[in-house]
């Protein structure tokens, strides 16, 4: 965390202090956008103070605005996923994660005081929304440029993900430590940046970044399943090629629970109720119907309790909130479960062949 915004909001403050307020008829400070002046008063010099506020107001988000503009040209100095030493690499990763932090404060704290400032002609809430939008930005490119931090280290796994999991010594037993589990190597690398990621942003942003690299993680292997199958390669029960990717399926599923979960400890208790009522729904996670790190094996899913059951709502949920992330991330994860149920069933190879082909 930079002292950059604080820095900057103690000059603002200074500017904001000789803008005049004024008392409502109802005892309140401030005047709402769009009333009219005449409402108030007919002055000059309360006209005159009106302007001067406008002007102070103008002046203070162009500021603001210049400012974001200097923190897009330092993400624009450097690859920030390269780096010529372990060392270099750890400074652009803590250099983001500042700018992430630095963006989100200057967004939703340090532009907010100019609400309160009363104009005539200046919409106020418009000039902060302006600021607010140009911090937004630089937000999520900094998000981008961690995320392609994350996944340069898998690179080379995930861009020939078939070939390397093909290539990989096969066993009857799996566990954590088998060799060919690239998946689970895939998992203990997001784990070990989102271990650090966690206590270090806002819980909005993490949320952010939990999203998008589980979608990534997520399309990634369903990519590879239809790599698979264009292979003609057949799955059935005793094939170890399915236990392989059970296997996988469980690794990411039971780690990106994981995150939801922890997430959801950390936000507001409303939206906490919702997320977890997401994640016991039947359509997802609480039933599955395989075998989880603790050995027990879940209830099979009731198909007649996902037609009567009514959907969790959703809807009062903000956009761009942690907990809405991880409704979208449940909905990626999704495709997972779907995929496991049909590995799960009774067929053979061509019949699980020709449902994953309609699933994917």
């Amino acid at each position: 965390i930079s002292s950059i915004p604080e820095t900057f909001r103690s000059q603002i403050n200074i500017y904001l202090e000789l803008c005049t307020p004024i008392s409502s008829s109802n005892g309140n400070d401030g005047l709402d956008n769009g009333t009219n002046l005449d409402a108030v008063d007919n002055s000059k010099e309360l006209n005159y103070l009106m302007l001067l506020n406008e002007k102070i107001v103008s002046a203070v988000a162009k500021s603001l605005i210049m400012l974001s503009d200097e923190y897009e040209r330092s993400l624009l100095s450097k690859q920030w996923s390269a780096g010529s030493t372990d060392e270099e690499i750890a400074d652009n990763f803590a250099f983001l994660i500042s700018v992430i932090n630095d963006t989100y404060r200057l967004r939703n704290v340090h532009s907010q005081p100019l609400l309160q400032v009363p104009t005539i002609t200046i919409p106020v809430g418009k000039v902060v929304a302006d600021v607010m939008a140009a911090f937004e930005g630089i937000h999520n490119k900094a998000i981008v440029h961690i995320i392609r931090v994350i996944y340069t280290d898998l690179y080379d796994t995930l861009l020939d993900l078939t070939s390397v999991w093909l290539k990989a010594a096969t066993t009857t037993k799996f566990s954590s430590n088998s060799q060919n589990f690239i998946m689970g190597t895939v998992v203990a690398t997001l784990k070990d940046y989102f271990n650090d990621l966690r206590y270090n942003l806002h819980i909005n942003s993490f949320g952010k970044i939990a999203l998008q690299c589980g979608e990534l993680c997520v399309v990634r292997y369903m990519s590879f399943i239809k790599e698979l199958i264009g292979m003609n390669r057949k799955f059935n029960s005793e094939n170890d090629e399915i236990l392989r990717v059970k296997q996988d399926i469980t690794c990411i599923l039971e780690y990106f629970i994981l995150v939801i979960r922890q997430i959801a400890e950390l936000v507001p208790s409303k939206d906490r109720e919702i997320l977890l009522a997401m994640l016991n729904d039947h359509h997802t996670y609480s039933t599955m119907g395989y075998e989880n790190s603790s050995g027990e094996v879940p209830t099979a899913v009731n198909t007649d309790d996902k037609e009567t059951k009514p959907p969790v709502n959703t809807g009062s949920l903000g956009s761009s909130s942690a907990a809405s992330m991880c409704i979208k991330l449940c909905g990626q994860l999704q495709y997972l479960v779907d995929t496991m149920e049909l590995l799960s069933l009774p067929a053979d190879g061509v019949q699980l062949t020709t449902l994953l082909r309609t699933l994917i």
